[in-house]
């Protein structure tokens, strides 16, 4: 079992465990032995962001590979906890989602409290269900190939996604959408959820960084800056609040600078006053400051930036989960 440690706020440290049995990465091999490829044989496809459909296609976390399998051809490796965590949602009904049977761990010990995702699983433990707490290390399931998509046994492997979630109102957003199929997983929807490299994220830990887990969070690449006219404090920065630069204004807010990265996470929010403000104050509005050159072509398969100057399909949707308004 691959062991790592995160810095907190606390100055303590908390175990991080690779989440299957494969050592490859610690070792420091490469990708091919630990990352399970699509169907296009190409290693990187199995990592995070615009790895699929030459670019076009993106994936939120990461697909590991299987070690071990049965006399059926069938993946038996244990999926581990990756931290100290609770169980925040199991879905035990492969047809109910493209993660198939799936598990959603929250780890308070972290600030900002982010979660883990461990999804395509053939088994969960039947003893877990939400509230139960468990240890990093622990087991959690059977790698699989469940989803409403068919998986080959070949290609069988363990989806691992970390990130935040965007609102405690999900229900909410997707009942105004009037979608055709009905919310099977509450707030725990892959919809409402954004994530951040995974390997990114366990190379910096593998290389003993001293950074605590949230400056981890706010040094994340910054694609681009939004400007939003609100006088809304949305639930994701109270439940994120290590995330505020600044306090609160004790007279009146009137709208949020807000830190992106180019695949839709809002890593850094600054709270404005009046004062803060040079252009006139319309509710809703939303400005984009700034924008890294190039932005839609370094990532062509989120949509977030359209263009150097208009926001796109998926940040739209992402600040419509965030301020439950459509934004103009």
């Amino acid at each position: 079992m691959a062991v790592f440690f995160i810095n907190t706020v606390q100055g303590t440290s908390t175990k991080l465990v690779w989440p299957t049995p494969n050592t490859s990465f610690q070792d420091g091999r490469g990708i091919e032995s630990y990352l399970q490829s699509t169907q296009s044989g190409d290693p990187q496809s199995g990592g995070f962001g615009c790895v699929r459909n030459k670019g076009f296609r993106f994936h939120e976390g990461v697909d590991l590979k299987a070690l071990r399998r049965d006399a059926k051809g069938e993946a038996v490796d244990p999926v581990f906890a990756a931290m100290d965590g609770e169980v925040a949602y199991v879905n035990r009904i492969s047809g109910k989602s493209s993660y198939g049977r799936y598990i959603v761990l929250v780890h308070s010990g972290l600030t900002p409290a982010m979660y883990s995702l461990y999804a395509h699983l053939r088994t969960i433990k039947l003893h877990l269900k939400a509230g139960v707490v468990v240890a990093a290390g622990e087991t959690l399931g059977v790698m699989g190939r469940s989803a409403i998509y068919a998986i080959p046994k070949a290609r069988a492997h363990l989806h691992f996604e970390i990130g935040l979630r965007l609102t405690d109102s999900f229900q909410r957003w997707y009942d105004g959408k009037k979608f055709e199929n009905p919310n099977e997983h509450g707030n725990w929807n892959g919809m409402n959820l954004v994530g951040f490299d995974p390997m990114a994220f366990f190379t910096f830990h593998r290389e003993g960084a001293d950074d605590d887990f949230s400056a981890y969070i706010q040094n994340q690449p910054v694609a681009f800056t939004l400007r939003v006219n609100t006088r809304k404090t949305p639930d994701f920065i109270r439940r994120y609040s290590s995330l505020r630069e600044g306090d609160i204004p004790a007279q009146q807010l009137v709208g949020w600078d807000i830190k992106f990265t180019g695949f839709g996470l809002p890593v850094s929010w600054k709270p404005l006053s009046a004062k803060d403000l040079l252009e006139p104050w319309k509710e809703n509005r939303v400005i984009l400051l700034d924008s890294r050159p190039g932005n839609k072509k370094r990532f062509p398969c989120r949509n977030t930036i359209s263009s150097e100057e208009s926001m796109g399909a998926h940040l739209r949707q992402n600040l419509e989960l965030l301020f439950e308004f459509r934004p103009r």
